[in-house]
């Protein structure tokens, strides 16, 4: 389809332009327009693809690249306008074709004819305004704008909830407690895939949802995460090494989540590179660029495909990566290679398998993918993963089984957690919880032990996570079949408390720890005035949170009920409120199930 509209520019910017170019040129030099327009557009095909290869790992241009597509189709617009107008300037010297006004004569030839320049005006304006059409059409349709000022807070909120310590990162939602009976107990290590980067719900994590998998399967786990964005394996080492968190939990299996940029060691730091003098940098952030505020200003989505299209076209030459740094893919192949991958081994990797062998339970490592790409993972993995194995930690690539399941299409809008952050979305956190579950069956059916669960438990309504963090949901009473809270709602003009996307309204949120067959919701407060419910699911056919807003209505009034005639088991409740005055409020929220909350 992309290829499709990109050629049907190409034809449609190029079929008129040559008729009337043929026509006041009085049918003259047609070959050279002819062939002068093609080469530009072919030559922004070429640059594309070429950055859709460094973005991607293949020859292929995806729909999450449409900036980049609009990119090369502007660019070859305006280039090609410069080429027909250059050729009508040679033209009109020799055939006076566009009339003899002109802003000076040299010897007999006229330069610039005024309806010439008229024409480029016009054709300027075009451009200008095709770029704004491309705007507007960016920040409406994808609300790209919008899903980056709301991961923007997530990312706010989840440092908020979480208080994590960088030294013994174990992750909770503050206000809540750690599950400290179960059966089995495992521990799980990780950066910001565990730590939640991108995710408005704590139990969309591929850690929660292992532990929702084994409960199905009817084990009795309490699964504990410690991790924290930017941390890598040298991180995690230090937390078993140096902290008691092996002591205070008691666990009965580590398993490490391997990410492609978790092969750190800086030997002159003791610890993790300076990230920022290594990767991630634009052309932009390091060079000044004519107009460029007046560009973020009015043209945010326009320039920002620009600045990245640029910047891996030209990442590769030495004076630009010296400015900018590696970008990630690079720097991630960088990391596992010569000395660096040298020091990664005998600094990390074998102090790990060394400490791991002085424990008496099993440590583990598993590779957490994020997008079905064999060409983008296989050659960061190759180098690291025999280190791992030599050194005596037992290791499992997900790759293959991930490609397998996660490359068809029906999984696409569940990759990345949100449309601006490509942290790991419901479809790889759930793959992740069934390989995992499944490997742990298969492999250590020792440390799980027997089932003495059934896998249909019904359970308590447990709100065990919520944005914004100040909403403090205070629990009246929590039961099987009903449950209510009292939440502060915030003020109408507290931007910062409200998430937007996808419904692009503001809104809180309830999340499920188990999601419930839901009944019926009532919202009531003395100051509220109305109130819009939305509710996300477990998408059957799926067999995860796809993410999709549910509207069940709009109410007004102090007391409003909604009956909840889904037929999916719910995982949030999302509600935008208005009171009398704008101000902050207590809301009363009520909910009933008609069998109570099940396992996830």
């Amino acid at each position: 389809m992309i290829y499709a509209v990109i050629t049907l520019g190409a034809i449609i910017a190029f079929v008129p332009a040559y008729f009337y170019y043929r026509k006041k040129s009085a049918g003259r030099y047609p070959a050279r327009f002819f062939m002068a327009l093609p080469v530009f557009w072919i030559l922004e095909f070429c640059a594309m693809f070429l950055a859709a290869y460094n973005k991607h790992g293949k020859w292929n241009v995806e729909k999450t690249d449409f900036p980049l597509v609009m990119t090369a189709i502007l660019t070859g617009a305006a280039l090609s306008a410069v080429a027909v107008l250059i050729i009508a300037y040679i033209d009109q010297a020799k055939t006076n074709a566009y009339g003899k006004k002109c802003l000076f004569t040299v010897k007999g030839i006229e330069f610039f004819p005024l309806n010439s320049l008229v024409y480029a005006l016009a054709g300027l304006v075009l451009v200008v305004a095709a770029m704004f059409a491309i705007e507007i059409a960016l920040a409406s349709s994808s609300g790209l704008n919008r899903w980056n000022e709301d991961d923007t807070k997530i990312n706010s909120m989840i440092h908020e909830k979480l208080k994590t310590d960088q030294e013994y990162p174990l992750v909770k939602v503050r206000g809540t407690s750690l599950e400290k009976d179960a059966k089995v107990k495992i521990l799980v290590l990780g950066d910001s895939f565990i730590f939640g980067y991108g995710s408005a719900n704590i139990n969309y994590l591929w850690w929660n949802q292992l532990s929702g998998e084994l409960a199905r399967r009817g084990y009795d786990c309490a699964v504990y995460a410690a991790g924290y964005g930017g941390a890598s394996t040298f991180d995690e080492l230090q937390w078993l090494t140096t902290t008691p968190m092996l002591a205070d939990l008691d666990p009965d299996i580590v398993i490490i989540g391997y990410v492609t940029n978790d092969a750190e060691y800086d030997p002159s730091s003791g610890g993790n590179y300076n990230h920022s003098g290594h990767y991630y940098g634009t052309l932009s952030q390091v060079v000044d660029i004519p107009l460029e505020k007046l560009f973020q200003k009015f043209l945010p989505n326009v320039f920002a495909g620009v600045d990245y299209a640029v910047t891996l076209k030209f990442s590769k030459l030495g004076f630009v990566q010296k400015r900018v740094g590696y970008q990630i893919a690079d720097w991630e192949q960088k990391i596992v290679e010569g000395k660096m991958l040298s020091d990664y081994n005998s600094y990390v990797v074998e102090p790990l398998g060394r400490f791991a062998a002085t424990l008496d339970i099993p440590v583990i490592l598993v590779t957490t993918p994020h997008i079905p790409s064999i060409e983008y993972f296989e050659p960061k993995y190759k180098p690291v993963l025999p280190l791992f194995e030599k050194a005596g930690i037992r290791t499992f690539n997900l790759l293959d089984d991930f490609y397998a399941a996660c490359s068809d299409k029906k999984y696409a809008d569940n990759l990345a957690i949100n449309p601006a952050d490509s942290h790991p979305g419901t479809a790889g956190t759930w793959f992740y919880s069934k390989y995992i579950a499944d490997l742990l069956e298969a492999d250590y059916p020792d440390v799980l032990g027997e089932k003495t669960m059934t896998g249909k438990e019904v359970y308590n309504i447990e709100v065990n996570d919520w944005m914004p963090y100040s909403l403090s949901p205070k629990v009246v009473d929590e039961g099987p079949a009903a449950a209510r809270y009292i939440v502060s709602y915030p003020a109408a003009d507290s931007s910062e408390s409200f998430l937007t996307m996808p419904v692009k309204k503001n809104y809180v949120r309830l999340n499920f720890k188990h999601p419930v067959d839901l009944s019926s919701v009532l919202i009531e407060g003395e100051k509220l005035s109305s109130a819009e419910l939305y509710v996300t699911g477990i998408n059957e056919e799926l067999g995860f949170d796809d993410q999709v807003f549910h509207h069940l209505g709009k109410k007004q009034g102090r007391v409003l009920r909604w009956a909840d005639n889904t037929a999916f088991r719910v995982t949030s409740l999302c509600f935008n409120a208005q009171t009398s005055d704008g101000s902050a409020a207590e809301l009363t929220v009520r909910i009933a199930c008609k069998e109570g909350a099940v396992a996830p």
